[in-house]
């Protein structure tokens, strides 16, 4: 990820910032591959191992692992310090934030540059 994009990150102020320089990346990242772009899926913040740091670091193994197969992913953990803190993410806080899913992945999913979900074996949970 260039710099102009986590300054980007660090500097927003919302979901939909967020989802825009998603879809600039997104962007990019298709025009310099002829790969099909991948997402993992599952809980990051909610189910799993009921713990971010542990669901994190299962993402990142996983997006880690597709990546030496070949797979073009695109890596959504990136921007999690940036949900954190525009959410108010609160651990004791069980409820998922619908926010996230409307305003953030929704225009990920929508745009069509995710071709492909891979799906981590936690994702039900979330």
């Amino acid at each position: 990820m260039s710099n102009e994009y986590a300054t980007l990150i660090e500097e927003s102020g919302s979901m939909r910032d967020l989802a825009e320089i998603a879809l600039c990346m997104l962007r990019q990242q298709s025009a310099y591959g002829n790969l099909p772009l991948a997402q993992v899926c599952g809980p990051i913040f909610t189910g799993g191992f009921n713990n971010l740091t542990k669901n994190l670091d299962l993402f990142q193994y996983t997006i880690s692992l597709l990546e030496k197969r070949g797979v073009a992913v695109f890596d959504q953990t990136v921007f999690q310090d940036a949900i954190i803190r525009i959410t108010k993410y609160d651990p004791q806080d069980t409820s998922y934030k619908t926010v996230i899913l409307k305003d953030f992945f929704r225009d990920i999913f929508c745009s069509g540059y995710i071709k492909i979900g891979y799906f981590i074996p936690t994702w039900k949970t979330s």
